[in-house]
């Protein structure tokens, strides 16, 4: 359900990926937001990884 589209904790743990918490006000009640967002060496790991993919293509 709601945890659909978090990272796996093995991509937590290299710092590829942090998850950022949010409490979001509700007439029912507090609700927890998570957004993950991606680190300088995600970013730098992921644009290894489509380079390394589109030279195998061309």
């Amino acid at each position: 359900g709601r945890e659909h589209n978090n990272p796996k904790q093995i991509y937590l743990e290299q710092g590829l990926f942090e998850v950022k918490s949010t409490i979001v006000s509700r007439t029912e009640g507090d609700v927890e937001k998570l957004t993950t967002l991606i680190t300088g060496k995600g970013q730098i790991k992921i644009s290894e990884l489509l380079i390394k993919e589109f030279e195998a293509v061309v």
